[in-house]
């Protein structure tokens, strides 16, 4: 009976161990990346590779004023360490770094000879497991800059906006007023997000689990 019970507890502990986390720091070389954006929000859609597939992580990125930002890229290396998100996109010789208000930007080696834009955001969010895989890479087009009509599916890409209409809401199962970062995990997946101040942190336990910046109303 004991050896049973050890046994269970291993796998136990072997399951937790694998379990998905959107906290933890996030890197992926050589990757398909679909930037969309619309008002005060915009969605990295990555995958690993450069074939078309569910996406491996989905990040969004809060601004206000909004960031114009549409575009595909191949052969990207994407950094995330829960206050930054870095694009390098060798073929355009261009690093692109998101960095959440009041934070310091993460050390993240810049190649010589690449052009530079940092981004002040208002919040940050990561999702792995079924939060980022309900969306699909297109990998297939050229890279750089994306037109509207060359993104038939961005609608659905769930773009929230803490300046929007009944965004504050209430109830989160994590986080809440006066937080400035919070998490979930399950078997669906993880999300984590960072807020700047002017905003909260909401998280919400379900299927998969959200995480989001709420502003103060």
């Amino acid at each position: 009976m004991n050896c049973a019970r050890a046994l269970l507890l291993l796998c136990l502990a072997a399951s937790v161990d694998a379990a998905p986390n959107a906290v933890a720091p996030s890197r992926v070389h050589g990757g398909t990346v679909i930037v969309v954006s619309k008002q005060h929000a915009t969605v990295f859609l990555v995958r690993n590779g450069d074939q078309d597939g569910p996406a491996d992580h989905y990040f969004q990125v809060w601004a206000n004023p909004g960031l114009a930002l549409n575009a595909r890229y191949r052969g990207a290396d994407v950094e995330f360490n829960g206050t930054t998100l870095s694009l390098l996109v060798p073929t355009d010789k261009t690093a692109i770094t998101f960095v959440v208000a009041g934070e310091k930007p993460a050390a993240i080696p810049i190649p010589e000879g690449f052009s530079t834009t940092t981004y002040e955001v208002a919040g940050l969010n990561h999702a792995i497991g079924r939060g980022a895989e309900r969306y699909t890479v297109r990998a297939a087009g050229s890279s750089g800059r994306i037109a509207a009509n060359d993104c038939t599916d961005c609608e659905e890409y769930g773009f929230e906006d803490p300046w929007g209409t009944g965004a504050a809401g209430s109830g989160c199962t994590s986080g809440g007023v006066f937080s400035t970062s919070c998490s979930q995990s399950n078997g669906s997946g993880s999300c984590s997000v960072t807020c700047s101040s002017g905003t909260y942190a909401c998280c919400m336990a379900g299927d998969p689990p959200s995480c989001s910046c709420k502003v103060y109303r």
